[in-house]
């Protein structure tokens, strides 16, 4: 049965295109993937580290990266799937902003297959929201898609309503430094009812991890809601700005 479905709706690889016999990705692409080490990450922020191997019994300075030394961030941890280039990057814009919906399923299974091993438990999945006129522009809002599918695999609740996005922003990519992110999504996100979140622990799902500003906002704003703590899962990051 399963060959006759393949021979009526052939399977396609979600970066090359090419076809498959089964899953999302042929061999050749998923070997390309630039997947993030999780021994060798800051043990905060996760990004990538040159050397050390990070500890998790307890938090060490030296297993920190300089930014998050200087600077304390809301989230508990942060964690990436893979670097923000190459053809994931692009397989994430055709999704994102051209509306492959079918490319989806790539990014939830990967997620699941490298589901970081750092994380603790958690109650509540909560994909980062968009602003109501974004949503009516675009028509659907890709990590809520993403996490509907995630939590299936994982058998957690998905919530994409506790969380708001209320005020309109610019796109985060027009901003270069640090501060003026972190100035463009102040004040962004709220709660307008925060009973189901009220001492509980969140995974925020997110795309995108570059200076962090959007998922410390959100997070912030999740604490100050009730919530116990808030842990970071990203698709892609960038090396911060």
């Amino acid at each position: 049965m399963e060959s006759l479905l393949n021979k009526i709706f052939p399977c396609t690889c979600g970066l090359c295109g090419k076809l498959i016999d089964r899953g999302n990705l042929c061999p050749i692409c998923y070997s390309e993937i630039k997947f993030i080490d999780e021994s060798v990450v800051c043990k905060k922020c996760g990004i990538p580290l040159k050397s050390r191997s990070v500890d998790r019994s307890e938090f060490k300075l030296q297993d920190l990266c300089g930014e998050c030394v200087l600077n304390q961030a809301h989230y508990k941890y942060v964690r990436s799937l893979a670097s923000y280039d190459g053809a994931l990057r692009h397989a994430l814009h055709r999704y994102k902003y051209q509306g492959e919906l079918r490319i989806g399923p790539l990014f939830s299974d990967l997620l699941f297959e490298h589901f970081p091993k750092a994380f603790d438990e958690f109650d509540i999945i909560i994909p980062v929201p968009m602003h109501l006129k974004r949503l009516r522009e675009r028509e659907f809002n890709h990590m809520v898609i993403i996490g509907e599918s995630l939590t299936k695999k994982i058998e957690a609740v998905f919530d994409p309503y506790s969380l708001r996005k209320i005020k309109e922003t610019k796109p985060q990519i027009e901003f270069k430094d640090r501060t003026g992110r972190r100035r463009n999504v102040k004040g962004a996100f709220g709660v307008p009812d925060n009973v189901k979140i009220v001492g509980k622990s969140v995974l925020l799902l997110d795309d995108v991890f570059t200076t962090g500003a959007t998922s410390d906002e959100c997070v912030k704003t999740l604490l100050s809601n009730g919530v116990e703590s808030v842990q970071v899962l990203t698709l892609m990051r960038t090396v911060s700005l």
